[in-house]
C-alpha cells in the first residue's frame, strides 16, 4: 500500500510540474525553462537524469538550477561505517563539500596513508524511487506518437529496468570502471581507478582526480587547448563504438573534467561509469562495414543493415526510400573529409527535414540499446559543440585497426524498390539561368545535393523574387528532402529575357 501511495504521490508531483511549466511558458519561455530544469534537477533519480538531458537539448546551464538536497555528513559517515567499515576506519579527513549526482553524492577524502580518494555514496531508497519513476515514465509513454507508431513498451521497460538495477549496484559500476581503465589507453584521457577493498554495493571509492568543468574551459582555455581535449573526447566515442564495444552512456557535462599536466598537455578526465553500453562484436562489425560502405560509395542497403542491428523491418519499410540519406546524415562526421564542427552535425534538424512525422517510424523501430547509443552520441556531441572547435572525425575512424572478420548481412527483401542505397540518391544540385534567345549562361552552379537545404540563399535575389511569384520554394525544398533527395526536376520557369532551371541529378 505504501508503494502504491508513493507512486500516486510521485505521479501527482510530475503532473503538477508539467502543468506549472506549461503555464509559465505562456508568459515567459525562459521562466518555464528555469522552473522545469530547477525542479527536475532537485529530484534524485530519473528526474535529475531528465534534467541533464533536457539541459543539453535546450542549451541550459544546470549550474543556474537548484540542486538535490544532499545527505548530511553525519549520515554519510554512518553509511560508510555500515557498508565499508575498513574504509571508515582509514579516513583521516572527509571533506564536507560534495558533488551531487542523480543517484548519489561524492565526497573527497584523505586516508591515513596520505592517499586522496573520491567516495561516492548512494542515496538511500534510490532503487525504489527509480522503479516508481520508470513506471510513471512508461505509463506516459503509452500515449501520443509512441502509442500511435507501436513502440514495443515491454521490451524497452525490461531493458531499462535491468539497466537501472546495474546502475544502482556500485560493484557493477566498479567492474565497468576497471574495464575502462584497462581498455582505454589514450595518453590524454584519465579514468579514476576504483579501489576494491573500499567499495560495496552502495559505496564506490576511487582515486581522486580534480579538474576544471566544461564552462571554465569554454570561457578561458585557448582554441589549441580546446582542440586537444575535443580530439580525445571524439576518439573515446569512436573507438568505443567501433573498436572496444564499451561506450559511456551517460556523458553529460558533469561527467567530464579537464586538466593541464606537467608536460604542457591538456587532458580529459571521465567520471561515473554506472551507465555503460556494451556493443557485441557482430554489431560493431556491421557498423564498421556500413560506414566503410558509405565512405567508399558502395551500394550498401541501409534497410538490410538496420534490420540486422535489431530494427523492425516492417516499420522501416515505410521509410526505406529515405534511409540512405538519413544514415548519410547520421554518419556525417565520419564521411566529412577534413575537420568538422559538432554544431554542423544537426541530427534532429536533418531527421525532421527528411522524415517529418515519419521520424516516429524510425524511432519506434529501433531496439532499446540503440536508444542508449544515441543518448551517448548526443551527450558527446553536446560537449564537443561547447568546446567550439573542429575535429577530424574521419581521420580518427581511419586510424583504428580495421577488423579482419566480416559479417554476412541477410537481404530483407527481394523487392528492388525497397532495396534503396545511397547510389539511388542525387549527388548534385544544378542551378542554371540562361539568357534568351542567346542561351548564354548567367548563372551556372553545380553543388552537393544537400545544398537544396539552402535553396533560397543560392539563388540571386532577382531570380529568387521572380521564381517566388510562381513557385513555393519552401515546398519545393521540402518535397526534395522528403523524397530522400532523389534525382528530380525541381522547377523550370521563363521570362522574355531568361530561362530558369533547378534540378537534382
Amino acid at each position: 500500500m505504501e508503494t502504491r501511495f508513493q507512486k500516486i504521490k510521485e505521479g501527482i508531483k510530475f503532473a503538477s510540474i508539467a502543468a506549472k511549466a506549461k503555464g509559465l511558458s505562456a508568459f515567459s519561455k525562459d521562466a518555464s525553462k528555469r522552473y522545469l530544469m530547477g525542479t527536475l534537477q532537485s529530484m534524485p533519480g530519473l528526474s535529475a537524469k531528465a534534467a541533464q538531458l533536457l539541459a543539453m537539448k535546450l542549451d541550459y546551464d544546470l549550474s543556474l538550477a537548484s540542486s538535490i538536497n544532499p545527505l548530511p555528513l553525519a549520515q554519510v559517515k554512518a553509511i560508510l561505517l555500515t557498508e565499508v567499515p575498513r574504509l571508515a576506519q582509514e579516513i583521516e579527513l572527509l571533506d564536507p563539500a560534495l558533488k551531487c549526482a542523480s543517484l548519489g553524492q561524492v565526497h573527497r577524502a584523505t586516508l591515513k596513508d596520505g592517499q586522496e580518494v573520491a567516495i561516492k555514496v548512494q542515496y538511500p531508497g534510490i532503487n525504489r524511487l527509480l522503479e516508481n519513476h520508470l513506471d510513471l515514465l512508461f505509463k506516459s509513454a503509452n500515449l501520443g506518437p509512441q502509442k500511435k507508431y507501436g513502440l514495443d513498451l515491454p521490451s524497452f521497460y525490461e531493458y531499462f529496468q535491468a539497466s537501472f538495477k546495474k546502475e544502482t549496484n556500485y560493484l557493477q559500476e566498479k567492474a565497468w570502471q576497471q574495464r575502462f581503465v584497462d581498455t582505454y589507453q589514450l595518453a590524454q584521457l584519465t579514468i579514476p581507478r576504483p579501489i576494491d577493498d573500499y567499495s560495496s554495493n552502495l559505496v564506490l571509492t576511487q582515486t581522486y582526480h580534480p579538474g576544471l568543468d566544461l564552462q571554465q574551459v569554454k570561457l578561458f582555455w585557448p582554441k589549441e587547448a580546446r582542440w586537444q581535449v575535443a580530439k580525445v573526447i571524439a576518439s573515446t566515442l569512436i573507438s568505443g563504438i567501433f573498436d572496444h564495444g564499451l561506450v559511456h552512456s551517460d556523458p553529460h557535462p558533469g561527467n567530464f573534467a579537464f586538466q593541464l599536466d606537467g608536460q604542457g598537455d591538456y587532458g580529459v578526465i571521465l567520471y561515473d561509469f554506472g551507465s555503460v553500453l556494451e556493443i557485441e562484436p557482430s554489431i560493431r562489425l556491421a557498423f564498421w562495414q556500413l560506414v566503410q560502405g558509405y565512405q567508399s560509395h558502395s551500394p550498401v542497403c541501409p534497410l538490410d543493415y538496420l534490420v540486422y542491428l535489431g530494427f523492425d523491418a516492417k516499420k522501416l519499410s515505410y521509410i526505406a526510400d529515405r534511409l540512405p540519406i538519413l544514415l548519410e546524415r547520421l554518419f556525417d562526421p565520419l564521411l566529412t573529409k577534413g575537420a568538422m564542427h559538432a554544431k554542423d552535425w544537426a541530427l534532429a534538424h536533418d531527421f525532421d527535414n527528411i522524415l517529418g512525422e515519419d521520424k516516429w517510424w524510425f524511432r519506434t523501430a529501433g531496439p532499446p540499446w540503440f536508444l542508449m547509443l544515441m543518448r551517448s552520441v548526443n551527450g558527446f556531441r553536446y560537449v564537443l559543440r561547447e568546446l567550439d572547435c573542429e575535429v577530424a572525425f574521419q581521420q580518427i575512424f581511419q586510424e583504428l585497426t580495421p577488423p579482419v572478420e566480416k559479417v554476412a548481412i541477410p537481404r530483407v527483401t527481394r523487392d528492388q524498390e525497397k532495396s534503396w542505397t545511397l547510389l539511388d540518391c542525387a549527388k548534385t544540385l544544378r542551378v542554371e539561368v540562361n539568357e534568351i534567345p542567346s542561351n548564354d549562361p548567367v548563372v551556372k552552379l553545380t553543388l552537393p545535393a544537400r545544398a537544396i537545404d539552402q535553396l533560397e540563399e543560392l539563388l540571386p535575389d532577382e531570380s529568387r523574387r521572380f521564381i517566388e511569384k510562381t513557385y513555393d520554394l519552401q515546398q519545393i525544398k521540402k518535397n526534395a528532402q522528403r523524397s530522400g533527395y532523389r534525382p528530380m526536376e525541381l522547377f523550370q520557369s521563363q521570362t522574355d529575357r531568361r530561362h530558369y532551371r533547378v534540378w537534382l541529378e
